[in-house]
């Protein structure tokens, strides 16, 4: 019974690592999109034009990251 609280506290964080291990949305940067995934899955219509253009369309603040 002493030990039970962080028993059940390490086994909710292993399921919670474990858990975020079988997530498979990566990081998608705009030189290594899936276009033909996104497309396929999420029935848009991307392509690199598009790609480009909200890359460059970026605002830039002072101070701001």
């Amino acid at each position: 019974m002493r030990y039970l609280a962080p028993s059940l506290a390490v086994l909710a964080l292993s399921l919670a690592a474990a858990s975020a291990a079988y997530a498979e949305e990566g990081m998608w940067t705009f030189d290594n999109f899936p276009i033909a995934r996104a497309n396929a899955t999420l029935g848009t219509s991307i392509d690199q034009a598009w790609l480009d253009r909200v890359r460059l369309s970026s605002a830039k603040f002072g101070g701001c990251s």
